[in-house]
């Protein structure tokens, strides 16, 4: 999971707002460009397991690419 974070206005400032996250497979390869480049921070967070649950619930993040993702690579996995 590649999450996205608006950059704050102040380049010294820890404050960072969640934006988005894209879901990503183990080993994948993506190249960001443009806006996704330059006007965001990113972060591939260290986790074994990724919890995909409804959006807009509770701790729910935003995947802008999750209706890409066909419904039977959704199944429970984990990366040793």
């Amino acid at each position: 999971m590649l999450n996205f974070y608006a950059k704050p206005e102040n380049e010294d400032s820890a404050d960072r707002r969640y934006v988005f996250s894209l879901l990503l497979w183990p080993r994948s390869l993506l190249v960001l460009r443009h806006q996704a480049y330059t006007s965001y921070l990113h972060e591939i967070e260290e986790l074994t397991t990724d919890v995909i649950t409804q959006q807009g619930s509770g701790d729910s993040k935003n995947f802008a690419n999750l209706d890409a993702v066909p419904a039977e690579e959704l199944k429970p996995f984990s990366v040793d």
